[in-house]
C-alpha cells in the first residue's frame, strides 16, 4: 500500500495516473501545495496552508467542508 501508485499515496501531479474506483470513491489528498482547494474527477487536493520559505501562504488557508454524498464543496476561511 505505501508506494507511489496506492490508493493511500497519492501524487496527483503526475500526469496520466489512475485513481481508485474513481465513480465509487472519492480521494481526499493534502500534501501538495495547491493555491485553492481543488476537484479533478474523483480527487479532491486540499494543502492550502503551506507555505513560501518567507513564510507568505501559499494557498487560501481555508479547511474543506465536504459533502460525502454529493461531492459538493466549499473552502471556509
Amino acid at each position: 500500500m505505501w508506494n507511489d501508485m496506492s490508493p493511500v499515496w497519492l501524487r496527483p501531479q503526475r500526469p496520466g495516473i489512475r485513481l481508485y474506483k474513481p465513480r465509487k470513491l472519492l480521494q481526499v489528498v493534502g500534501h501538495t501545495p495547491m493555491d485553492k482547494i481543488t476537484r479533478e474527477k474523483n480527487l479532491i487536493s486540499t494543502d492550502v496552508f503551506s507555505t513560501y520559505r518567507d513564510g507568505r501562504p501559499i494557498g487560501t488557508q481555508e479547511f474543506l467542508l465536504l459533502d460525502t454524498v454529493t461531492w459538493e464543496y466549499v473552502g471556509v476561511k
